[in-house]
């Protein structure tokens, strides 16, 4: 009886804490991509990417892994040296490349480089210090953004149906977190392609979760049918327990938690309690079915690994 007591509480506390999740507002997705850059070390890499990824977030992006559009760079050692002082200490001058694209079909939206001048008591210290150096907050670099959010733009704009039908495919074909994640990273750019998308993601959201149901509650009645006690009831529990009360079989599923109740008292001559009231789970998750669609996809994009290789062949 404590682990069901165990469970339930688990139960309300997992839909109390998802109720609470926010989402930020859809931002133009983009993907910072770092190819093998040779001779720079791994170090002065990190450091690069994450300016990259800082610079894309403070200028109206949305940082996005495995995304269509890419920003990326390449890098050129234009000599190295030492200084005359004493410790000797190691110069690098780099010039960097920026590059903004469509990483899929190789398009070229704009481009910019800057020449940084690194010094450190090692090499690696020298590249370290050139990239820190990295400043894209001067106005010089805002056509290079506004170019490539036009563009981006544009993309969505023209295609919005286009990428809803794939998605709705992709559920179809019963892949309905894929489906989300394309359709919640999609961003905002007009009022009749959200209302698409939020429509999109409201039937993915419900097919995800009926189907989940009725998979869970099938297994839940296989595993009681076998031998109808509290242990069982126990079992019956952990396979039920993540049921959306927002899906159509949910009531089944109470009546079915009902059945195990009375037969645990006819058997066992005590009271068994777990409840699944609909309303009360409704109001602890606080969220709309399109918000919990986009948490939903969100979480299946952070699981992805990163995509190794991009199209961006002849943008230097």
């Amino acid at each position: 009886m404590k682990l069901i007591v165990f469970y339930i509480t688990v139960f309300l506390i997992t839909y109390s804490v998802y109720g609470q999740s926010k989402l930020n507002e859809s931002l133009i997705p983009i993907t910072v991509y770092i190819s093998d850059l040779k001779d720079i070390p791994h170090s002065s890499k990190t450091i690069l990417e994450n300016k990259l990824k800082s610079f894309i977030v403070n200028n109206g992006f949305g940082n996005l892994d495995n995304g269509r559009f890419v920003l990326t760079a390449n890098v050129i050692i234009r000599n190295k040296g030492f200084t005359s002082s004493s410790p000797v200490m190691i110069t690098t001058s780099l010039d960097v490349y920026l590059y903004i694209g469509d990483g899929v079909d190789g398009t070229l939206f704009s481009t910019v480089n800057m020449n940084l001048k690194g010094v450190g008591t090692s090499e690696i210290k020298s590249f370290n210090s050139a990239f820190s150096k990295i400043n894209l907050a001067k106005d010089e670099y805002s056509n290079f953004i506004n170019i490539s959010k036009n563009k981006i733009t544009q993309y969505y704009s023209q295609n919005c149906d286009f990428l809803i039908q794939k998605a709705n495919h992709l559920t179809l074909q019963g892949d309905y977190k894929k489906a989300l994640y394309n359709l919640s990273t999609m961003p905002i750019i007009d009022s009749l392609c959200v209302i698409k998308i939020e429509n999109s993601l409201v039937n993915t959201y419900q097919l995800m979760i009926d189907n989940d149901c009725q998979n869970k509650l099938q297994n839940a009645k296989a595993i009681w049918s076998v031998e109808m006690n509290t242990n069982s009831a126990e079992k019956v529990i952990k396979e039920i327990m993540s049921i959306s009360p927002l899906s159509k079989c949910f009531e089944e599923t109470q009546l079915f938690i009902n059945e195990m109740r009375d037969r645990i008292l006819e058997i066992d001559k005590r009271e068994w309690d777990f409840q699944m009231k609909q309303e009360d789970k409704a109001a602890n998750i606080r969220l709309s079915k399109i918000e919990a669609a986009k948490l939903v996809g969100v979480a299946y994009g952070n699981n992805q690994p990163k995509q190794a290789v991009y199209n961006i062949v002849g943008w230097w």
